[in-house]
């Protein structure tokens, strides 16, 4: 088909090709007040956000509470919501998912008819052959009157169906999410876990790539955690906020002799002043750069000759993540090279790296944790 269009005429080619929809520059405006939000200044409309934390961070709570702000259209910490349906697929602890929602119809009274549907089941979105068509009919069947404002997946992982989620299963997953996002225009949640030992979310750095936002979600106490707005586009990030929880009783349950209870949400406040980042030095974005190849790139100890027994990186594939990072930034090839014999010379001077034969390694023969570029 392709060489057949080719070889048609000039003329007939618009006809012969479809093509992508194109704007001029001089058609290309911008207006505020046609943005669109879930949560105004927080998260936008479409695309895919993550929520993740430790486990018994909350951070289900807290998502939980962000989808009854929006079906019901009441503020979230102060700030607007677009009143819309809310769609929760509850992969995980679907139980206690139904629990919680029990307590916001009892002791936060709302309505029945608020536009809020569950879904206990663990759609596979982590194989190429998935089961993205049937959660969308599933979906559209909940609202056929209209389309939702935002998805929740809880969690990320349990949609996985043991894909590997630090290579293609994790790729195929943020593909489907945003295929679920673009179908309905609206947002996605995934909620996602992060290591015991570690500071970042798990898996292969195309997730923190697809996102629109990230929330990192940290426990203070068993009444309280903090959430991090740390990644997000067009939107103001290292913004924190503090939700605090109250204890709701839930009726007497008589096998364990108790009343039974649950969490809800009592209070979001955003703090007044947001955290500067950190600058950080040339080298020690580099230095993340290669923990992050590390982890989501490791290549095994070439056989016949002396190397550690731990995960390495090829100095060819570690040059050009620095380039694609911009961590090396310039267009010519000799300020390129004197960037990098300068970063090279020293983390080995630091002692961070070891190197041989066209292999680096971490000096301390430890796995590493995921680091953010």
């Amino acid at each position: 088909m392709l060489k057949a269009a080719l070889d048609a005429p000039q003329q007939g080619r618009k006809e012969a090709l479809a093509t992508f929809p194109f704007q001029l520059l001089s058609q290309i405006e911008y207006a505020p007040e046609k943005d669109r939000w879930v949560i105004a200044g927080l998260l936008p409309a479409e695309g895919l956000a993550v929520v993740y934390g430790k486990p018994k961070s909350k951070k289900s709570f807290i998502v939980l509470d962000i989808g009854v702000a929006v079906a019901t259209g009441h503020p979230w910490g102060g700030m607007k919501t677009t009143k819309a349906p809310v769609v929760i697929v509850a992969g995980e602890g679907a139980a206690g998912m139904r629990k919680r929602i029990a307590a916001y119809r009892r002791h936060k009274h709302v309505p029945d008819d608020t536009p809020l549907v569950l879904i206990s089941a663990r759609p596979n979105l982590g194989s190429k052959k998935n089961d993205l068509e049937k959660l969308i009919a599933t979906v559209e069947r909940a609202f056929p009157d209209g389309r939702p404002g935002l998805i929740i997946i809880d969690t990320l992982s349990r949609m996985l169906h043991g894909e590997d989620e630090n290579g293609e299963g994790m790729a195929n997953f943020t593909e489907a999410a945003e295929a679920i996002s673009e179908y309905f225009g609206c947002l996605t949640i995934a909620v996602h876990h992060q290591p015991h030992n570690g500071d970042r979310m798990r898996g292969h750095s195309s997730l923190p790539g697809a996102m629109v936002v990230g929330l990192q979600v940290k426990s203070e106490n068993k009444l309280e955690s903090s959430l991090l707005l740390e990644a997000a586009k067009d939107v103001e990030d290292s913004r924190s906020i503090t939700v605090r929880f109250v204890i709701v009783e839930m009726g007497f349950d008589p096998a364990l002799e108790r009343q039974a209870t649950t969490l809800l949400v009592d209070a979001v406040e955003f703090s007044d002043e947001n955290p500067k980042p950190k600058t950080m030095a040339l080298w020690e974005r580099a230095l993340q750069v290669f923990r992050n190849l590390l982890v989501d790139e490791p290549i095994t100890s070439p056989k016949g000759r002396y190397f550690p027994s731990a995960p390495l990186v090829s100095v060819t594939r570690f040059r050009e993540e620095l380039v694609t990072c911009h961590v090396i930034d310039d267009d010519n090839e000799k300020s390129r090279r004197v960037q990098w014999h300068r970063i090279k010379k020293t983390l080995q001077d630091k002692g961070h790296i070891r190197m041989r034969g066209g292999y680096l390694w971490a000096a301390v023969s430890k796995r590493p944790k995921r680091n953010g570029t």
